[in-house]
């Protein structure tokens, strides 16, 4: 795998697509994402150091750019970045944080967008 995509883990089931992160250190980088659209971007990450408020996560989708907040407490959990644009979803910039890094990532369509 490059450093600047995920790849599916697991076969699409129709509203998850599981991603295999490999322990991404959040540095900054662009991240490529099967494009699609999406209700959710759940991120596993492992947070060594707090950090004050809250980092930007910026969605890369085929016809725009947007910021997302993205909390980071010390330890491990998942966090939920909502995708509230809909249009295509093909990638995100992770926030430049040496302490932390993601375990695992999941993409999720919504209900109405899977397919029947």
């Amino acid at each position: 795998m490059s450093a600047d995509e995920w790849v599916a883990a697991a076969p699409d089931d129709g509203r998850r697509v599981p991603l295999r992160p490999d322990a991404v250190p959040l540095a900054g980088q662009l991240m490529s994402l099967p494009p699609g659209r999406y209700d959710w971007l759940y991120l596993r990450i492992d947070q060594t150091a707090p950090q004050p408020g809250a980092e930007t996560v910026w969605l890369h989708y085929a016809d725009a750019v947007d910021p997302e907040t993205l909390p980071l407490p010390a330890g491990r959990g998942t966090h939920r970045v909502p995708v509230t644009r809909r249009a295509v979803l093909t990638g995100v910039r992770l926030p430049d944080v040496p302490t932390a890094r993601i375990l695992a990532a999941t993409l999720v369509t919504s209900d109405s967008e899977a397919p029947r």
